[in-house]
């Protein structure tokens, strides 16, 4: 019998559980404090490092909780793995330290408000996964759906007619192997990305991007479930070439690292061997390790000219590279509602609106790490704004639990959806066996934002499954769905 959300199965937290725990609390003195042994703490309150310790505290157990949960619960495992890294560990770092990526004037109180704004977060999202919580004895009627096998090869065809197409668009092979910088190069002198918009160039992106991902991912999902006859050469020459085109496509090199790590995430959470308390257990730490310690390499290729490799401790990676600015994202956000007031829910409309071209809606808003770069003169204005500063923009602390709450709900309904359908055999529905673990890799990169620029992304990744997806009779499976005979056949039958 499964558990409900917050609470252990009696006897659960062992073994493994608590290795988990350990390494979880141990890693911030091995990364943090030690390394700051007979340094003192500048800039910092002690109130303020006990905060940020809650902050690490509270995540961590949160992560491990679920972790050591009888069924997966993959959203709010991305969302307690973001929050320990990004705004527990680079927290830490920043008040030990009293220095931050951005360079910024972080005074001791302004550093007590943002840990107090983070655990506020941690509290509504908690509170809003037990208000979304439900113990479902049916699945909602728009996720009756199962993966369509006709569908999937499709959108693998028009993938692979159209990746000459999406190859010359993106510069040629070389360019896709050259870095980030170098693509998005050719979409500006291709007219694709200009100084007004990136609209057009950044739907082709996002377009390919999706299409080739979703394409292969439905199509190995098809052979796990046995949906197509694994001993016929079609399938796995489709996974093969569908290979090729994400190797292409959706390789490192040319794209964002959170992107890259979506992808990969998405298959570890399907993989059968990750569904099981030591499986999860592995894939947390195995996620926790990378992205505390790999996750500063990878952006080596961003330019085309990377030069020699800088090696540094997770430290001064969390103090000096913006990819763990998030912490201080939030704290620029509450400095810039407190000096200029708030927005009213503008930044969050142009969120929503995310598909209205600037050219039809002249004042649409920036997204919202833009402004926070803004406010500090930052020359890199492609800066996080993870949701705790998206709420606090727009309604200071109301808007931080807000935000956090309904995200909170939004997650968890999802998780008990996939959670239902898990809990079942041979007569599941299968897109929320799909959707979640997608969605749930791709979280970090809504949590981490900001809005205006993730948005596009999930929805395109929303769209592409129920659209590989078609709708199905309660109680028969796939298999049983796609042998069943159609109008016309029973017709001829007859």
């Amino acid at each position: 019998m499964s558990t409900p959300i917050g609470h252990f199965r009696s006897g659960s937290l062992r073994g493994s559980t608590m290795l988990q725990l350990g390494v979880m609390l141990a890693l911030p003195l091995v990364v943090v404090v030690v390394p700051q042994i007979g340094a003192v703490p500048r800039a910092t309150s002690l109130f303020g490092l006990t905060l940020s310790g809650l902050v690490l505290a509270y995540s961590a157990y949160k992560f491990v909780q679920i972790c050591a949960e009888p069924e997966p619960r993959w959203l709010s495992l991305a969302f307690w793995g973001f929050s320990y890294v990004w705004l527990g560990l680079a927290g830490l770092a920043v008040g030990m330290v009293g220095r931050n990526p951005l360079g910024a004037y972080i005074p001791s109180d302004l550093y007590v408000r943002t840990n107090l704004v983070v655990l506020l977060g941690f509290v509504a999202y908690d509170f809003g996964q037990r208000l979304g919580f439900r113990r479902m004895t049916q699945t909602p009627r728009l996720m009756q759906r199962n993966i369509s096998v006709d569908r999937v090869y499709v959108l693998a065809a028009v993938t692979v007619v159209a990746m000459p197409f999406f190859i010359s668009a993106f510069g040629g092979i070389e360019t896709l192997f050259a870095s980030r910088r170098a693509v998005s190069t050719v979409l500006r002198d291709n007219g694709l990305y200009s100084a007004d918009s990136n609209a057009l160039g950044g739907s082709l992106r996002t377009f390919a991007n999706v299409a080739t991902f979703i394409s292969l991912f439905c199509m190995i999902w098809c052979i796990k479930r046995r949906h197509v006859r694994i001993d016929r050469v079609l399938p796995w020459f489709t996974v093969g070439v569908l290979l090729l085109c994400n190797a292409a496509i959706n390789n490192p090199i040319s794209n964002s690292r959170y992107w890259f790590f979506t992808i990969v995430l998405s298959f570890l959470f399907i993989y059968s061997g990750s569904q099981s308390v030591v499986g999860r257990t592995a894939v947390g730490l195995t996620y926790i390790a990378a992205a505390v310690f790999a996750f500063p390499y990878l952006d080596y290729f961003r330019n085309s000219n990377p030069g020699v490799i800088r090696l540094a401790s997770p430290l001064d990676f969390m103090t000096g590279k913006t990819d763990y600015g998030a912490f201080t994202d939030v704290a620029l956000a509450i400095r810039l509602a407190s000096a200029e007031g708030i927005t009213w829910g503008y930044q969050t409309l142009g969120a929503i609106l995310f598909f209205v071209p600037r050219s039809l809606w002249l004042s649409k808003p920036n997204n919202t790490g833009t402004l926070l770069a803004n406010s500090i003169n930052y020359p890199n204005l492609n800066l996080d704004s993870p949701l705790w500063a998206e709420g606090f923009i727009e309604y200071r602390w109301f808007g931080v639990f807000a935000f956090l709450l309904i995200f909170g709900v939004i997650t968890s309904k999802l998780d008990s959806i996939f959670r239902s359908e898990y809990r079942k055999h041979a007569r599941q529905f299968e897109l929320p066996l799909v959707l979640a673990p997608v969605l749930a890799a791709y979280e970090t990169i809504v949590v981490r934002g900001s809005l205006l620029q993730s948005v596009g992304s999930g929805v395109a990744l929303t769209v592409a499954l129920f659209f590989l997806s078609k709708p199905t009779v309660i109680g028969q499976t796939p298999t049983e769905q796609r042998d069943a005979p159609t109008p016309e056949t029973l017709s001829v039958r007859l």
